[in-house]
């Protein structure tokens, strides 16, 4: 029983913990976000060529292609530019 509880604590705290980690990442007022046009400069200046650039879960979402045509999703704090996620698009 004790085992039991300690692991779904365990559990539990490691889910919340990392659902609050991504919430904080974007989690910033629209009054002191950058520009579109800035996020996809910043995109840019990675290598990257954008092809669209949406909002998702407060945070900017740009769709972009590398040197080799591989399509990637790069996730960034809309305030600092600071790449949050990213990941291989299917």
């Amino acid at each position: 029983m004790k085992t039991f509880t300690v692991v779904t604590i365990a559990a539990m705290t490691l889910i919340s913990g990392t659902a609050m980690a991504s919430s904080t990442y974007c989690n910033e007022p629209k009054s002191k976000w950058m520009s579109v046009g800035s996020i996809k400069a910043k995109v840019t200046s990675m290598g990257y060529k954008v092809r669209k650039i949406e909002v998702d879960d407060g945070c900017y979402e740009a769709y972009a292609t590398d040197s080799r045509g591989r399509r990637m999703e790069i996730y960034l704090n809309p305030v600092t530019a600071e790449v949050v996620k990213m990941k291989e698009d299917d």
